[in-house]
């Protein structure tokens, strides 16, 4: 079946939809005429109604964000006609009267004329369903835990955000682990399972409540999985205390294991001799690590004696580097001279020693925020036998164009 093709209406919707996932009511309202028909068919549910007009399409919003926390919002393109455009939705997120996981199929019918949306009905599949779940009590403090160990088992770091209180506050005790320390706020707390995920793939937590006293739930946790750098299988057996007031988490704190050793001896273990990864995976996990903003994870596929050598010449960040310490403040320097996006990579060769790529980004400089819109650098990746970056030559094609924007006025 072939994609329909985008009109006027499908890209004013889009737009509309990307503002919604940003939280951007005055994206939204500016493309509602003032007479818009706004009609929402979910019986059973707050915003179920009419809500004609900029107004009343502003409070159907405000309604709908003091019912659900949305963690997830998809839209598909089914047909699309003149001024009118028909999609699906798969919404989730948790309803915040009672924390029920909740995940809506819906089907929007749009009309829009002069840039602007004239109609819009919202039909809610399972409606009954939803419904009768928005009704249910509120979860017990142990449900909230155990919904928050079922969603780091999926990877679902919206919905352990949406469990969160503002000024949550968090301690992992694995002392010698990458992720060990303190994290203070949802910001810190979502920083801190980033870290898990890079470390590892879990392969089937389980929590078994130990005690639940007023706001303290103390779970035994057993966390299997595999070690992303050198792909071997551990297993970690933890004690978590969990502090829940109000139905948002407010304390978490992740024991040392008690067989930390075992599971340290397994992360410092060379590349897994059965199942090695390529010199490639290796590679596309550091940049994985490298766009979530935590080159810290990197350290288990980066040798200890590693020697980087930077080509930026006459920038900040562009000189040699050797040894882990020293890799690490390459990162601080180019983070403190330039905002990167739009990262991306291509494999040009590689065997079992050698990795070639090529990467595009966008370089804002702090200093003057001048742009490099297009910034081209060629990366040459040397990695032992044990799986460790060893040596990594980054020469950047067009260094002219990044010294005019770094040495331009403000």
């Amino acid at each position: 079946m072939s994609t329909p093709m985008p009109t006027p209406t499908t890209l004013l919707v889009e737009a509309m939809y990307t503002c919604h996932t940003k939280q951007d009511m005055g994206g939204i309202i500016a493309r509602v005429s003032n007479d818009c028909k706004w009609d929402i068919e979910a019986p059973g549910l707050p915003f179920h109604g009419k809500w004609n007009g900029k107004e009343q399409v502003r409070k159907f919003f405000t309604t709908l964000e003091s019912t659900c926390e949305l963690t997830s919002f998809k839209w598909k393109l089914l047909n699309s006609n003149g001024m009118n455009a028909t999609y699906e939705i798969e919404c989730k997120g948790l309803y915040k009267t009672n924390l029920r996981p909740m995940i809506a199929i819906m089907r929007h019918e749009w009309v829009s004329k002069d840039g602007l949306v004239m109609s819009h009905t919202n039909t809610v599949n399972q409606i009954q369903e939803l419904a009768a779940l928005y009704k249910k009590p509120l979860l017990t403090n142990v449900e909230i835990a155990q919904l928050g160990y079922e969603a780091f088992n999926k990877g679902d770091i919206a919905l352990i955000r949406a469990l969160l209180a503002d000024d949550i506050m968090a301690e992992d005790q694995f002392l010698g682990f990458p992720t060990a320390g303190s994290y203070c706020g949802k910001n810190e707390f979502v920083l801190w399972m980033t870290k898990l995920m890079l470390c590892f793939q879990p392969t089937g937590l389980t929590a078994k409540l130990l005690n639940s006293t007023g706001d303290k739930v103390t779970m035994e946790v057993q966390c299997p999985g595999i070690f992303r750098h050198n792909n071997r299988s551990f297993t970690s057996n933890e004690t978590h205390e969990w502090i829940i007031m109000n139905g948002k988490v407010k304390n978490v704190i992740a024991k040392m294991p008690t067989n930390a050793k075992q599971t340290l001896d397994t992360f410092n273990a060379p590349m897994n001799p059965d199942k090695p990864l390529t010199t490639a995976q290796i590679v596309t996990q550091l940049y994985d690590t490298f766009q979530q903003g935590v080159p810290e994870m990197m350290r288990g596929g980066v040798a200890d004696k590693v020697k980087f050598t930077n080509g930026a010449t006459g920038l900040p960040f562009g000189r040699s580097y050797n040894g882990w310490n020293e890799w690490m403040l390459f990162f601080h320097t180019l983070n403190a001279t330039v905002e990167i996006t739009n990262f991306t990579w291509e494999i040009q060769s590689f065997d079992k020693t050698t990795v070639r790529t090529s990467i595009h980004f966008t370089l804002k400089f702090r200093n003057n925020n001048k742009l490099v819109r297009v910034a081209h650098e060629d990366h040459v990746f040397t990695i032992d036998n044990n799986g460790h970056v060893v040596n990594l030559e980054a020469t950047p094609r067009n260094l002219n164009e990044w010294l005019d924007a770094y040495n331009a006025r403000a």
